[in-house]
């Protein structure tokens, strides 16, 4: 099936999508999500993460609990496992992000290897309509994977650093506020604090300054009830996320944090582990990186095992094995608990 995007009454950075070529074959989640309009056909993101849910009710079985979309991501639990999951289709635009490249900019980011770079016209579509849009049901937001992960690498150490820090700060202090301030929305904060300066401020000696700039960029946003969106500034990313008393108390917090200066990062774990890992000897750090990306390996390896197994696919021990060696690089000790506690906690390497 071949699709076209229709921006006709949508939201910037959203679409809707009408089926110009193909009968219903292939994509299952796609089939159930087409509708006819008049003497179109569209798909319907909706119906598409109805059918979505369905599927992985049937799918992961009674055991695995899982939440709805509060966004693209859908999160499941499997015991202390927690994971989130995007599922979406592929689109090429070539002129999507037009303006992204083409805008004008006072400094030398992006790197102008990657304004130029003809990827960026391959992005993804996700199955979120724009709050509050009366065309919500059917509309599919766009994403860019793949030019932000290549934004995100051309960081230099303190550009990394302060995107961590400000993550450390939506999760340990202005949770206690709203949720709503998401590992997101700091991510684009970095974005545009880089591009707004210039490069040469970006230096280990300005770091807590840079961060409360990246804090008072945030204060701005929540005070204005407006973030832009970085590769489509017409987008609001806190659009209907945050009440007015919500906004007032992030606001009255961030003030705080603000005229306290630095120490605020003192006053939480996550921080302090954060800044203790800043002043990590780099070959620790890196050891610390590699098993992390080994560790993420053989769960993501070991999920799609157990893909094949519900299929009806034979593998063997593998799932088994895959836990093994999780187990080895988390938990070394775990032969010599097991034969000292029994196997209960130790359940899934028991698996057949």
């Amino acid at each position: 099936m071949l699709f076209y995007t229709d921006a006709t009454n949508t939201s910037p950075s959203y679409t809707k999508l009408k089926l110009i070529k193909g009968k219903r074959h292939g994509d299952r989640l796609i089939n159930e999500s087409l509708f006819r309009q008049r003497s179109a056909i569209f798909a319907s993101s909706s119906l598409y993460a109805s059918a979505l849910h369905r599927s992985m009710l049937m799918f992961l079985g009674p055991n695995r609990a899982f939440k709805d979309f509060s966004g693209p991501a859908v999160t499941h639990t499997f015991g202390v496992w927690k994971s989130d999951c995007v599922f979406g289709v592929h689109c090429i635009h070539t002129d999507i992000l037009l303006f992204f490249r083409t805008r004008p900019r006072q400094h030398d980011w992006p790197p102008i290897s990657i304004l130029q770079d003809d990827s960026s016209i391959l992005c993804q579509l996700v199955p979120v309509g724009c709050k509050g849009s009366c065309n919500q049901w059917m509309e599919w937001r766009f994403c860019f994977l793949g030019t932000e992960l290549t934004l995100t690498k051309s960081f230099n150490d303190t550009q990394i650093k302060i995107y961590v820090l400000l993550k450390f700060v939506a999760k340990d202090i202005l949770k206690c506020v709203s949720n709503e301030i998401s590992s997101y929305i700091m991510k684009n904060i970095t974005y545009w604090v880089s591009e707004l300066l210039d490069s040469r401020v970006f230096q280990e000696q300005n770091l807590m300054l840079l961060l409360l700039i990246g804090l008072k960029f945030l204060k701005e946003a929540i005070d204005s009830n407006r973030l832009p969106y970085y590769m489509i500034p017409g987008r609001n990313l806190i659009f209907e996320r945050l009440n007015l008393h919500t906004r007032w108390r992030l606001s009255h917090l961030l003030s705080y944090l603000l005229q306290e200066g630095p120490q605020f990062l003192l006053r939480c774990n996550k921080l302090r582990i954060g800044l203790l890992a800043m002043h990590m000897v780099p070959i620790t750090l890196k050891h610390f990186g590699n098993k992390r990306e080994l560790l993420e390996s053989l769960f993501l390896l070991s999920f799609n095992v157990f893909i094949l197994e519900r299929h009806g696919c034979r593998v063997g021990n593998v799932r088994k094995q895959l836990w093994q060696k999780m187990f080895n690089i988390v938990l070394p000790e775990w032969k010599q608990l097991q034969r000292r506690i029994g196997n209960d906690i130790f359940w899934i390497l028991n698996v057949k």
